[in-house]
């Protein structure tokens, strides 16, 4: 853990930084609003972009328009809420089909042919990362498997815009966590070459 504590402003550092030779768990900095502001704000942007501007009604949906008559009902009645209630916006199936292109996206990161790049001189170890690079054929072969196997499926899956947006939700909040708490498992000198990124002092 870096034992420079940072001042921080709105989106994050705004002192000098500097990098110590160690990490120190004994300092912490405060956290940045920045980041939660993203994290929180974001899907309930997509939220209230959803019961606010929707196909059913138009935008805004007119139970907006009179928040002295306003109930939580009439926005009901005029956006497409799910018949099953606030569980209808969850769909194992449009999950399934993220995962998967997940775990394709993977594969054909490991299996395409790359151009394997080093980047900048790490700050503890001095030493760089090797990075691949694929990102020309990723999407063309990604693009062809849809369209020989399962588009009809993913397209439909699409249409399910507010699952699909939540699925991805979800699987960011959990690579979010996975990777923070693994943060504070980064000793210094370790053979892998994990650090923590410049001002990361939080974890």
């Amino acid at each position: 853990m870096a034992d420079h504590k940072h001042k921080y402003e709105f989106g994050g550092p705004r002192d000098h930084i500097r990098y110590p030779p160690e990490y120190s768990p004994a300092n912490f900095a405060c956290i940045s609003p920045g980041a939660p502001v993203i994290i929180l704000g974001l899907p309930a942007l997509l939220w209230a972009l959803f019961f606010v501007c929707n196909d059913k009604t138009g935008c805004p949906a007119p139970a907006t328009l009179s928040l002295s008559t306003f109930t939580f009902d009439k926005l009901k009645a005029e956006t497409p809420w799910p018949a099953d209630g606030i569980w209808g916006f969850c769909s194992w199936r449009v999950m399934g089909w993220t995962l998967a292109y997940y775990f394709l996206s993977l594969i054909l990161y490991c299996v395409l042919p790359a151009q394997d790049l080093l980047g900048a001189k790490l700050v503890q170890s001095g030493r760089p990362l090797r990075y691949r690079f694929n990102y020309r054929h990723t999407p063309l072969v990604s693009i062809r498997v849809l369209d020989y196997r399962c588009i009809t499926a993913f397209t439909s899956t699409l249409v399910q815009i507010v699952a699909l947006a939540i699925a991805n939700i979800i699987l960011a909040y959990t690579i979010s966590v996975y990777v923070y708490v693994a943060s504070s498992s980064v000793k210094p000198g370790n053979p892998e070459l994990r650090e923590l990124a410049s001002g990361g002092n939080k974890g």
